[in-house]
């Protein structure tokens, strides 16, 4: 409770501006913004130029693809004879689909509780 009774009591010693004070400084600050944004356009626009239009021609050619660098023999090998400890060997290499012996609606109506 002190420090609002301190903030309260240093309010009253504030000296606050006028009207015609207050718009002055709002119109030194928008003319101040005005100017910045104005010069940071025209230097990014200088850069940019610099950057792409002057320095690029220099470096044309030069560029990589990911094919020139991409190099398959260091991808791991991976085992798919054996997933969740049950041999898959059977599968592994194949490229053939599983079939079932029997329908969805068939397992239901012999009340199996898995579909083979």
């Amino acid at each position: 409770m002190q420090f609002l009774k301190d903030a309260l009591r240093e309010l009253k010693h504030v000296v606050w501006p006028t009207r015609a004070e207050a718009k002055r400084y709002f119109g030194v600050v928008l003319v101040v913004l005005i100017l910045f944004g104005l010069y940071l356009f025209i230097v990014n626009n200088v850069f940019s130029y610099l950057l792409f239009d002057v320095l690029k021609p220099m470096f044309e050619g030069t560029e990589s693809t990911i094919t020139d660098t991409f190099d398959p023999s260091v991808l791991p090998e991976f085992d798919l004879t054996s997933i969740n400890g049950e041999d898959m060997s059977e599968f592994a290499g194949s490229g053939e689909v599983m079939e079932t012996t029997e329908t969805v609606e068939e397992a239901v109506s012999t009340g199996a509780t898995e579909v083979q």
